[in-house]
């Protein structure tokens, strides 16, 4: 998978858990999953002939609904280092899978991330599988 076919795929995983998370609560911003991409090169004197690649990458997710925070900042040296970072946050503020602690199965993690989790809630979800492990 090249590193454009990921972004698209983690932009898709962010828009459903956007779209979760606003079910849930419809408290949101106008900027929801909007992402910045800044590319760096090199400056003139680094690189008189404008022959280097890219030095540095910034992807800054804008989002209110999900993580700590509105803003979103993943910095590395190449694309590939910030879509490292952007899928770990992805995995923890909107995690694909089954949830450990509450045993819903597919289900994004909204309950956790809302602070919303107990017993009479989590066995009226659709996703509730009881209280046998799952795996």
């Amino acid at each position: 998978m090249t590193d454009d076919e990921r972004f698209v795929m983690l932009r898709k995983r962010l828009f459903a858990a956007i779209g979760r998370a606003l079910k849930e609560d419809p408290a949101c911003k106008h900027y929801e999953g909007t992402i910045d991409h800044l590319v760096q090169y090199p400056d003139y004197f680094d690189d008189t002939k404008a022959e280097s690649g890219s030095s540095y990458h910034e992807l800054t997710v804008h989002c209110y609904v999900l993580g700590d925070g509105r803003h979103h900042k993943f910095t590395g040296n190449t694309f590939k280092d910030v879509l490292d970072l952007f899928e770990a946050w992805i995995e923890e503020y909107a995690p694909n899978g089954d949830c450990q602690t509450c045993r819903i199965r597919n289900m994004c993690g909204t309950l956790m991330l809302l602070g919303l989790y107990d017993e009479n809630y989590v066995s009226g979800c659709k996703y509730y599988v009881g209280e046998e492990e799952t795996e």
